[in-house]
């Protein structure tokens, strides 16, 4: 799971967001 930089909550991988994105890359 990522955190999401504007929400710091656990995101599944399937849910592709701006934040989750810039993270991964």
């Amino acid at each position: 799971m990522l955190l999401d930089r504007a929400n710091p909550t656990p995101l599944m991988s399937s849910v592709p967001t701006p934040s989750t994105v810039d993270m991964t890359v």
